[in-house]
């Protein structure tokens, strides 16, 4: 397994761990706010400030091993250099390396935890390193704050109804999962512009948490199914066990994730569902953006089927101009489906 694909994995798993502890430690901060501190969690500063803490810079090798010739390095096992003062002591003694490499160093021991145990040994290790990842048990309320009401049985009445009125059933047709708590999916297609939905929250800190589950999700999806001879935009069942595919070429795994997950992707399915006509919004701009794109014939020509649409690869959409509302409702819907079935990744 390279290095830099176990820190591609370290990186998308590091995120995701700090997502959820953040969602649910600021339970009333806006996407905003929680983005800022997760920059600040992950950041290069704060993974190498650990990596020194924990005294983990030893187990770091930033030179290529030289055995023979001028350059060489390399001491056999029990050997030792004792004028490490000398120019060729030196090159013997120390490594130069940047402050990144250590950070980088960090995400491929959480890739190579992830791999060699499981999720629950990976979060372990990543809370002995320092990270705020551990999330407390109760899930935050969907709901908004000034609902009105704090009777249960009332608040769930309104709720279905809600739910029924705007056919959000549909919804839970097309994407084959019925929700326990409705109140999620309807944040989900809620808009920051809405006045129609006045029970829960808009879509923005679930589509925080979602932004991370998925590229977790496609990063696991694509250690699993590709190799260095696949090629972008070919379409995949999906699968739910981490089988890490050691040929994948460094860089590639980042190269085929940015692919199937970029937001003209996550618009044009949500488009090709038919779902971004239950996004809940007052925003005439966006109702006029979502509508130019939806009716351009160029991108979904009329007479072709939802599967017809999915088969097509990315660069028939590339050049679109979708707008980033509708990622952003795909991504908060992952993120809905998710915190509603448990903090599930295999839903």
């Amino acid at each position: 397994m390279d290095h830099e694909n176990l820190e591609v994995l370290g990186d998308c798993f590091l995120k995701l761990a700090v997502s959820m502890a953040l969602y649910y430690q600021y339970p009333s901060a806006d996407a905003g706010l929680l983005t800022v501190k997760k920059k600040k969690q992950i950041s290069n500063e704060n993974l190498y400030r650990l990596a020194v803490q924990k005294e983990l810079k030893n187990y770091l090798n930033a030179n290529k091993i030289e055995v023979r010739g001028q350059n060489a390095n390399w001491l056999p096992s029990g050997y030792m250099i004792v004028d490490t003062k000398s120019i060729i002591g030196q090159r013997y003694a120390y490594q130069i390396a940047k402050r990144k490499a250590f950070s980088d160093m960090i995400e491929a021991f959480i890739g190579a935890f992830l791999i060699s145990t499981n999720y629950t040994t990976t979060i372990q290790f990543m809370h002995w390193l320092g990270l705020c990842v551990i999330p407390v048990a109760k899930s935050p309320s969907i709901l908004r704050s000034n609902i009105g009401s704090t009777n249960e049985d009332e608040i769930s009445e309104i709720m279905n109804k809600f739910f029924h009125d705007k056919a959000f059933d549909e919804i839970e047709t097309m994407i084959n999962y019925t929700f326990q708590s409705k109140a999620y999916l309807i944040a989900a297609f809620t808009h920051p512009s809405s006045f129609a939905n006045r029970l829960t929250d808009c879509y923005e800190r679930l589509e925080f948490l979602g932004d991370a589950i998925l590229d977790f999700l496609v990063t696991r999806y694509v250690f699993v199914h590709y190799n260095q001879n696949v090629t972008p935009g070919k379409h995949y069942r999906v699968v739910y066990a981490i089988k890490i595919c050691s040929v994948l070429l460094p860089g590639r795994v980042t190269d085929i994730r940015q692919d199937l997950s970029n937001n003209d992707r996550l618009a044009y399915i949500l488009v090709a569902c038919g779902l971004h006509r239950k996004i809940l919004h007052n925003s005439p701009d966006l109702f006029g953006h979502i509508t130019a794109y939806a009716g351009d014939e160029d991108v979904f020509p009329k007479d072709q089927s939802i599967d017809q649409y999915l088969s097509k690869d990315l660069d028939q959409w590339a050049d679109s101009t979708a707008p980033k509302a509708l990622a952003d409702v795909f991504e908060a819907l992952v993120g809905a489906i998710f915190l509603d079935s448990g903090n599930s990744l295999d839903v």
